[in-house]
């Protein structure tokens, strides 16, 4: 997946869009786009002994489960160590059949694919990009909200309704709360 992959003809995108309008591309990306990352994939790095703890959260209504809601204790008997944080699938799991959202912050760390889409965006952008994914339990709403930076969605699995508003004049850090 390259930069152009996500925005189209790049020039046109300099020239027309970036930070003036919404740019909205239907089936903007070729091919299958569990190709990206796919919900099986997402199960494989929250069953990764790896994963750090860190990188997970969960939202739902308002309520964030993070940190020990969603790790265990994990013994490591051949190296005699104790992982204080690690994922805990069952909790994550849990959470996710009450209705939250499971959000891998920094995807970019974990998947060489969106390693290299970050990297070519923070390349054309001159500053950080990363990837985030959202992965939603079926017949749940997300908040409205605004972003205080540019963000590419690219839905890869269900349906959803979207509303997208006009870019605003002004952008401020920290006006990502609800606002609507």
């Amino acid at each position: 997946l390259s930069f152009a992959d996500v925005v189209g003809d790049e020039e046109e995108f300099f020239r027309t869009y970036f930070n003036k309008r919404v740019l909205y591309r239907p089936r903007g990306i070729i091919g299958d786009p569990r190709q990206i990352l796919s919900i099986a994939d997402m199960d494989d790095i929250v069953h990764s002994e790896g994963t750090r703890s860190s990188l997970l959260r969960m939202l739902g209504n308002g309520v964030p489960a993070i940190g020990d809601q969603l790790t265990t204790q994990l013994e490591m008997r051949r190296e005699g160590k104790t992982i204080e944080d690690a994922v805990d699938p069952g909790r994550i799991y849990a959470h996710f059949r009450a209705g939250k959202t499971l959000i891998h912050g920094g995807l970019n760390l974990t998947r060489p694919n969106l390693r290299a889409l970050a990297r070519s965006m923070t390349e054309r952008f001159a500053a950080k990009s990363e990837a985030v994914a959202f992965l939603t339990p079926a017949g749940q709403r997300g908040s409205t909200h605004s972003d205080p930076t540019d963000v590419y969605v690219i839905q890869l699995e269900g349906t959803k309704r979207w509303q997208i508003w006009p870019t605003p004049q002004v952008r401020r850090p920290g006006d990502d709360k609800d606002s609507f």
